[in-house]
């Protein structure tokens, strides 16, 4: 039976945009219940604390920023439950290595005093950037409390970026700073970027790459929409966000191999903007119109899945995949046998209260007489691609995107 314990808890629900800090905000879809992702158990009747809560995504009629209402203690997202290591998934390490070359691209032979990166993760690039920089630093609750001087030289604060002691930190003013995937999931953006005053060279670059709501709601991918990401931000809402620290736009670029098109902006401190985003301002409406779509379509998904004949198999054990049942029909989740998925650290454990065991591919008797549905979005192409060769009685893409 499932037990809680009581320090888990959702925040407040927030009355305010996590960016402007304006009021005019609106409530766009509620979510009760809604699960946490990236959780995987031996067990999934028995986990010892709490993986559904409330949801509501919020979106602000100021700067187009979009958020959770409703904040999970993130401690526990990515201290005590969070598996996500950037070089243990693929997607991952193809987009650090992206947004490596566009950093080299960007800032060309220009050396650096001191390099910050916030979520550093597993220090790809800072380790990359050595040959860039005099001193390298970095942030993540990942590693242990307080600061550290790594074994190669980098130094850590084990904590979040709202909290960092950045006199002890840094050994000079920022000149660069790298933040990749990580400000969807801070839970005060704006206490963040201004923790930065005063440790900020006036000719810092700051280059930032967080998931595309422009790519989200053009592609309907609300299943993108998930716990562990409290922010949904936009090109305008990003710009609003470095504003108070003098930051302007220079540079605009999308990577649509990951995540469907994640967006990398690059903002420097002096002089005007020099880049036009070709973004048109996002409104509340297509926020509402692509929940909409996306609810037919996972309508549409689940009567497939129910009509289908043979053994229906997910493919790809995903972390996001609780996200993505959570709008499937209590029929078709029922219709599903079980999920396949090659890597070795996720076969034979389960998802909390999802009683669907992980097994390699090897263990499916007989794709021809299956239907596979596409669980794992992002990774749609790899995954058909391998599909194509196997064969089976049909292939299930829940969005018709890929």
């Amino acid at each position: 039976m499932l037990k809680r314990i009581e320090h888990i808890y959702s925040l407040s629900m927030l009355s305010s945009c996590n960016v402007c800090d304006s009021n005019s905000i609106s409530s766009v879809w509620h979510l009760p219940d809604f699960p946490l992702t990236g959780i995987y158990v031996d067990d999934p009747n028995n986990v010892e604390y709490r993986t559904e809560y409330h949801q509501e995504l919020q979106y602000c009629n100021k700067c187009s920023h979009a958020q959770l209402a409703n904040q999970i203690d993130p401690t526990f997202l990515y201290r005590d439950t969070y598996t996500h290591r950037t070089s243990e998934s693929p997607i991952s390490a193809s987009g650090n290595a992206y947004l490596l070359e566009y950093i080299r691209g960007i800032t060309g032979d220009r050396k650096f005093n001191q390099i910050l990166e916030i979520g550093c993760n597993d220090l790809f690039l800072l380790e990359n950037l050595k040959d860039r920089s005099v001193c390298q630093a970095g942030i993540d609750p990942i590693w242990p409390d307080g600061i550290a001087l790594h074994e190669n030289g980098i130094r850590l604060w084990g904590g979040f970026a709202e909290s960092a002691n950045y006199s002890e930190l840094l050994e000079s003013k920022i000149d660069l700073v790298i933040t990749a995937h990580t400000f969807e999931h801070v839970t005060n953006p704006k206490a963040a970027i201004e923790s930065l005053k005063g440790f900020l060279a006036q000719n810092c670059i700051f280059i930032i790459e967080v998931p595309s709501a422009e790519r989200m709601l053009e592609q309907t991918r609300m299943d993108q929409v998930f716990n562990q990401h409290v922010n949904y931000y936009s090109v305008k809402s990003l710009e609003k966000l470095l504003e108070p620290l003098g930051f302007k736009l220079q540079n605009l670029n999308y990577n649509y191999s990951y995540w469907g098109g994640t967006q990398l902006l690059t903002f420097a401190r002096n002089g005007a903007s020099t880049f036009l985003a070709h973004t048109r301002n996002v409104i509340e409406q297509d926020y509402l119109s692509a929940i909409n779509s996306f609810k037919n379509n996972m309508k549409s998904t689940s009567k497939q899945i129910e009509d289908a004949s043979g053994p229906v198999y997910l493919y790809g054990a995903a972390q996001m995949l609780p996200s993505l049942l959570y709008h499937f029909s209590n029929k078709a989740i029922n219709k599903i046998v079980g999920i396949v998925d090659d890597n070795p650290s996720r076969q034979h454990k389960f998802y909390p209260k999802l009683g669907l065991g992980i097994f390699p591919s090897e263990e499916v008797y007989d794709f021809s007489d299956a239907t596979i549905v596409i669980s794992a979005l992002d990774s749609s192409r790899p995954i058909l691609n391998r599909l194509l060769n196997v064969n089976p009685r049909t292939i299930i893409i829940p969005n018709g995107l890929i």
